[in-house]
């Protein structure tokens, strides 16, 4: 589909904030089991949001208008494929952390699916077929 088409401002919207509850659900469970708050890290707010806008993008651009019913699943796998390629450039894979870059990204993974389904579910009320 295009940019230019009048609902993509709605759906890019619906994956920033869904992004924006993905860092929400992730720093409120990192609180709870660490005690260890990321709600003052403006940065991993950042990086998650982003993660989702591009994959919103993306999504977009690679999703023909006679399927758009699929839309919501591939801004799910633009936005963790898009996680996923960041990780690899540009995060530390020193051997005592690179474990925990894994995990990040499996995190990443499984706490955006539920926010997908959302998006899915609004697309619905949105974009009529």
């Amino acid at each position: 589909m295009k940019l230019t088409d009048k609902y993509f401002g709605r759906f890019f919207g619906m994956s920033l904030l869904c992004g924006l509850l993905v860092f929400l659900l992730a720093a409120t469970i990192w609180y709870g089991m660490a005690q260890v708050s990321w709600f003052d890290c403006y940065w991993i707010a950042a990086v998650i949001i982003l993660c989702w806008g591009i994959g919103g993008i993306a999504g977009w651009l690679i999703t023909p208008a006679k399927k758009v019913g699929q839309l919501w699943l591939r801004i799910y796998v633009m936005s963790v494929v898009t996680y996923f390629v960041g990780s690899i450039l540009f995060g530390v894979w020193d051997p005592s952390v690179s474990g925990w870059t894994i995990m990040f990204i499996i995190g990443f993974a499984l706490f955006s699916f539920p926010f997908a389904l959302l998006l899915g579910f609004i697309k619905h009320k949105i974009y009529p077929q």
